[in-house]
């Protein structure tokens, strides 16, 4: 464990206590003065059974830790810190254990335990940690995270200014790890006592020897869990205390200090009148309820306590009394209970969403005036929006209010509701041809939430489909694929599109190249190649033609290489999970508003264990496809042929399992040309929303590829069938002389199949040039031998010396 846990020499884990820190909306004056007289600790060097020695300064013990300035040692420190009133306890006992005053926090810690698999609960604190940065506006870089040592990871938040000394200050760090656990399996409820002591960083494991290795919270999300898992050196997390870096935890601190507040309030007594309580419900608790009635009536009374916001603590207080004087058992009290608990949150859920939106109409009538004939949301219309809900509280407070949130974490979700409505809307507005109408569809539909989704949708009220994103190409928010045998020039025929999309302008390749005066944001993930080697390439396709790094500075051009992990990874359940990196991206797409994104290849991408299996396959298709359609970004996968094939044009000819091809709205395929290998036939083989294509590129200086026109292919061909004519005559004479030698014995037929009496004899005497020579070739200079009337054919197709 990478957390030790005393027993206190008295009872005294605190319970619930009157003296909450209150929920304010400002810290107090005074608060300056807490994180300095609340500094006192104990650390414990070596066994965590050891000795406990004061500390002064919490902080600067913290610190010299973690910037590796102590021995890595096993060592400790208490996840709490006390005030001036701890000194005469420790004087007595040399411990913090049984001490039962107020607390304080630097950071709301999170720890993340899973014996069986500690990377799963190092990727859940990964994916934990995102959540609060996009859902909550955590800053990473001054959040603290890294490897426990032992079972899987430690979080550090900053706290917010509003939190204060308290006797209850555990119990609010456990309430809002009890918000947060769902979906979290791996979270640990049993860390917030005041005597626990922590690991402290850069110090050893005394089980597994590893080291407890903290990051930047930045950085932390972005590694692989299993080489977190393995990293065995101590490093400078580079970390500094800031005042404000807890701000965003403020509401949801607010929260937890009114729940606990709640739980100690002093409940009425059973015979005393209740207001606001339902005839039934008061009836049940002052007398129960008979037989064949009770389940049903406690049922009814729970739910009429919950209505009225009422915590799960106290109404089991309120209500159990009755229910056991009754008849009923413990085990059909908790279970009608939680029953009750379930269905007046489903109530309460739908009640927030269907009311909140329907109280919206004077917001979405002021919406739609502004927006009537605009082509997107200018800026100064999004600042008259965010006017209008200051002033109309959208959506209502009291919509969203229950026992689970405060009017100020209300205000909080509102807030991000509007933003994440306000960059949808967006995105959907600059995606189609008819913005206003994009926008005023969005804001009908987010009235018409909450309520049942029916069974049809009407066709002639659905929103147009929408235009490809370039010439031939596929639509916005779709998946398509590029297949394509090793050597071909995907590399480069991938960046010369890409250039041309992010300018709106094509390069050298126009059939599926970029539409005139349409710019596409761009981003290309490449597991295979360098930065180095894409700057070589683009050095070479842009020429002085075009500046690329303008492009990359205006956000249209955008480059991952070498990423250190898939975007997906199985855990030991060989469930597909997203990796960090996965995430990060998806994020960086709505962030960037990225329209084009083409990840090359697939095999390592997707992390694929089999590319032959078509489930595997068609799980990860399906997780790329859900991306693309929940972004907007189109994806474009790279992907290997066959090797039957690399000479096909068609959408069939992927490697590995058929679903892919299933699975893709929009394929092209690329071949060498049989007669000239410089030449690449490609086509566009499957199109869902639009026509097919096909067209030809060549290469030209450095391995630079454009599209060629059909002259163009025709002169090349031409000159190589000069060319090849030149080279075949030159083997005339000794096709003559090896024919002298077996007159009338061979074939011409039997040299076409490369199978007949002498042939394989005749093919191997002709390759003395340098050149091969195969079976076709070889007719062919038997045609120009007879030609020059240096051979005969006879009637049965034997060849002779011309006489």
């Amino acid at each position: 464990m990478s957390i030790a846990k005393e027993k206190s020499p008295s009872a005294a884990t605190p319970g619930l206590h009157k003296n909450v820190a209150p929920p304010l909306t400002e810290p107090p004056s005074s608060l300056p003065e807490h994180t300095s007289c609340f500094n006192y600790g104990v650390c414990v060097k070596g066994r965590y059974d050891g000795s406990r020695e004061l500390v002064q300064d919490w902080k600067d013990t913290f610190t010299k830790y973690l910037a590796c300035e102590e021995e890595e040692t096993e060592a400790y420190l208490t996840a709490f810190s006390y005030g001036d009133d701890f000194l005469p306890h420790y004087k007595q006992y040399r411990s913090n254990k049984g001490f039962t005053g107020s607390a304080f926090g630097h950071f709301l810690c999170f720890d993340f335990d899973c014996a069986e698999d500690p990377s799963d609960a190092i990727a859940q604190a990964q994916h934990f940690l995102n959540h609060c940065a996009t859902n909550y506006g955590a800053d990473m870089d001054a959040v603290l995270a890294g490897f426990s040592g032992g079972k899987g990871a430690h979080i550090y938040f900053p706290v917010p200014s509003c939190a204060v000394p308290s006797v209850d200050f555990g119990n609010i760090c456990l309430a809002i790890a009890k918000r947060f656990k769902d979906p979290y399996n791996c979270i640990d409820l049993k860390i917030y006592d005041h005597q626990r002591i922590f690991r402290l960083p850069n110090t050893r494991h005394p089980k597994s020897g590893k080291l407890k290795v903290m990051y930047r919270a930045s950085d932390f999300v972005e590694l692989d869990p299993l080489y977190i898992l393995n990293k065995d050196t101590a490093q400078n997390a580079d970390f500094l205390f800031s005042d404000d870096a807890g701000e965003w935890l403020a509401p949801v601190w607010k929260a937890a200090v009114n729940q606990i507040e709640k739980e100690a309030a002093p409940l009425p007594s059973r015979a005393e009148g209740f207001r606001d309580l339902s005839g039934d419900t008061v009836d049940f608790i002052k007398h129960g309820a008979k037989e064949g009635e009770r389940n049903t009536s406690l049922f009814k009374a729970a739910c009429n306590l919950y209505e009225m916001n009422m915590t799960q603590p106290a109404v089991e207080k309120l209500l159990a009394p009755a229910a056991r004087d009754s008849g009923l058992s413990e085990a059909e009290i908790q279970k009608t209970l939680q029953s009750a608990s379930k269905h007046a949150e489903s109530a309460r859920g739908r009640f927030r969403l269907h009311e909140a939106c329907r109280s919206s109409k004077k917001f979405y009538d002021l919406v739609c005036d502004i927006l009537a004939g605009a082509d997107f949301p200018p800026e100064g219309d999004w600042g008259e929006l965010e006017r209008h809900y200051g002033e109309h509280d959208f959506p209502p407070v009291g919509a969203l209010d229950s026992a689970q949130f405060s009017e100020a974490e209300v205000r909080y979700l509102a807030e991000q509701w509007l933003e994440t409505w306000k960059a949808q809307a967006t995105q959907e507005a600059k995606k189609t041809l008819d913005g206003a109408g994009a926008l005023i569809e969005r804001l009908q539909v987010i009235e018409q939430a909450g309520t049942d989704p029916g069974l049809y949708q009407r066709a002639s009220a659905a929103p147009p489909q929408g235009n490809p994103i370039f010439r031939n190409g596929l639509l916005p928010g779709s998946i398509g694929a590029i297949f394509g045998s090793d050597g071909i020039g995907k590399g480069f025929i991938i960046l010369d599109l890409m250039v041309g999309y992010a300018r709106g302008n094509p390069l050298g390749i126009t059939s599926i190249g970029a539409i005139p005066g349409k710019r596409l944001s761009t981003t290309y993930v490449s597991y295979e190649e360098s930065i180095s080697d894409l700057k070589t390439r683009l050095d070479k396709i842009c020429g002085e033609e075009v500046d690329y790094g303008k492009l990359e500075e205006e956000g249209m051009l955008r480059f991952s290489t070498i990423p250190k992990e898939p975007l997906f990874r199985y855990d030991m359940k060989g469930s597909l999970l997203s990796t960090a990196f996965m995430k990060t991206l998806e994020k960086a797409i709505i962030r960037d508003d990225v329209d084009l994104m083409i990840l090359d290849p697939l095999a390592s991408a997707g992390g694929l264990r089999d590319e032959n299996n078509n489930a595997e396959m068609n799980l990860i298709a399906t997780r790329l496809r859900t991306l693309a359609d929940k972004t907007g970004c189109s994806i474009l996968l790279v992907h290997h042929t066959t090797k039957e094939g690399r000479a096909s044009l068609d959408p069939s000819a992927g490697r590995g399992a058929s679903s892919l091809q299933g699975a893709m709205r929009w394929i092209v395929n690329f071949r060498r040309n049989a007669d000239d290998g410089q030449i690449i036939e490609a086509a566009v083989t499957k199109n869902t929303h639009g026509g097919l294509c096909a067209f030809s590129l060549g290469r030209i200086t450095s391995g630079v590829i454009r599209e060629l026109s059909s002259t163009e292919i025709q002169k090349r061909l031409q000159a190589i069938e000069i060319t090849n004519r030149l080279l075949l005559q030159e083997h005339i004479s000794f096709l003559v002389e090896h024919i002298a030698k077996h007159d009338g014995e061979i074939k011409k037929s039997g040299v076409a199949n490369g199978r007949g009496r002498g042939a394989p004899e005749l093919i191997k005497a002709l390759n003395c040039l340098g050149k091969k020579i195969r079976a076709r070739e070889a007719v062919e200079i038997i045609d120009m031998a007879i030609e020059a009337e240096k051979l005969r054919e006879d009637e049965d197709g034997h060849l002779w010396i011309q006489a």
